[in-house]
């Protein structure tokens, strides 16, 4: 009787295990009990936000660059981008993530750093750059980026200005002649899988920035300013930047990037499941393990687990869930997308503040038993 062959590709659970961990987590126990009984392959994968470098670490060739740049609100932090393939892989998250949204308002929040970021890979030379988006704090439409690359904002007194967020309705004309040189012969990527508008009750103020903090007195100046500089860069590049998919993630960021930089906007999970040869491993595979923290109806929505299940559907594959909670009310809907099966990591009846700490041993002990179901 043939091995069967057992793919794991899972998600981040998020402020508790990297993919990369699972796929440690899965390769321990390869080790430990079943190398003799099945064969299995592990991936990192993300969908184009938190998670995505370290999925490209995981290839051969790739390595980090340091540098030293500002946070949201202008903290020295040290972070990191990678080189793989002669391409930068920048993630915004790094200098501009919700980790850094009670450093200060919101109203402040930038993304002066990820323009620094952007700054020291061109200065070292590369001249492809893939902007990671996702998990920001920030809701500045990327012109504080486009400041650090050298772009002037100027005001109806023709002063220079800060574009922070509450100031961007102040813009009335900009000067790039800067960041043209700075940007010269740079191609731009944008991985990104939300759709949102910039503005609009679907957009980037309504929808993200009261999880990064905005009171409801702050979304409004945020939407107004928001929907100004959406209507100000378009008229500017005459590109109708409020209907392009996505034009409304990471607090408004692709307004800048698209406008400015000329960048393009891909799926962060095709480009991603691409570049480590998802689909391949896929067809090769009996049983794909995927998950996330909190299975739900935006799972559904172009997730990193929903895009799995239409690859294992499209190759007839067994597809099993693991994740950490489930909503039930939309059962029906998971295994109509594909998921064979679904099984929660959690042991207990636990509040997820206190089992969080358990979420290592309790994938690990879950991860094993199907495992031992896959044996048979």
């Amino acid at each position: 009787m043939s091995k069967k062959k057992i793919l794991i590709a899972s998600d981040s659970f998020k402020g508790t295990l990297s993919s990369c961990e699972i796929c440690s987590i899965a390769n321990s126990l390869y080790k430990e009990e079943f190398k003799d009984k099945i064969l299995l392959d592990t991936i990192a994968i993300a969908d184009g936000g938190e998670g995505t470098l370290d999925a490209i670490l995981s290839l051969d060739g790739a390595k980090k660059i340091y540098c030293e740049v500002s946070s949201a609100h202008g903290k020295k932090v040290q972070c990191f981008y990678v080189s793989y393939l002669d391409k930068a892989y920048i993630e915004m998250a790094q200098c501009a993530g919700i980790q850094f949204k009670d450093d200060g308002s919101i109203l402040y929040a930038s993304t002066y750093g990820v323009g620094e970021l952007i700054l020291s890979a061109i200065k070292n030379g590369f001249k492809e750059i893939v902007l990671t988006l996702g998990g920001s704090c920030t809701n500045d439409g990327g012109a504080l980026m486009l400041k650090a690359l050298g772009c002037v904002f100027l005001n109806e007194k023709n002063d220079e200005i800060y574009p922070y967020p509450y100031l961007l309705s102040t813009i009335k004309s900009i000067n790039k002649e800067q960041l043209t040189k700075n940007i010269l012969d740079v191609k731009f990527t944008c991985l990104c899988d939300v759709t949102n508008k910039a503005y609009g009750e679907n957009g980037a103020s309504y929808v993200f920035s009261k999880q990064k903090g905005a009171s409801p007195h702050d979304i409004t100046i945020l939407e107004t300013n928001i929907k100004y500089y959406c209507d100000f860069l378009s008229s500017y590049t005459s590109i109708d930047l409020q209907n392009i998919k996505g034009s409304g993630a990471a607090g408004a960021f692709p307004l800048s990037a698209i406008s400015l930089l000329n960048a393009n906007m891909q799926s962060g999970f095709e480009n991603l499941s691409t570049i480590l040869d998802l689909e391949n491993k896929i067809k090769d595979a009996d049983i794909v393990i995927s998950g996330e923290g909190a299975l739900d109806s935006q799972s559904l929505q172009g997730k990193v687990l929903s895009s799995i299940a239409k690859l294992t559907k499209k190759h007839n594959k067994k597809l099993i869930a693991l994740v950490g909670t489930i909503d039930d009310s939309n059962l029906d809907l998971y295994y109509k997308e594909h998921i064979n099966a679904i099984f929660s990591i959690n042991r207990q009846a636990l509040d997820f503040s206190i089992s969080k700490d358990n979420t290592y041993i309790n994938y690990k002990n879950t991860l094993r038993d199907i495992l031992k179901l896959c044996c048979f």
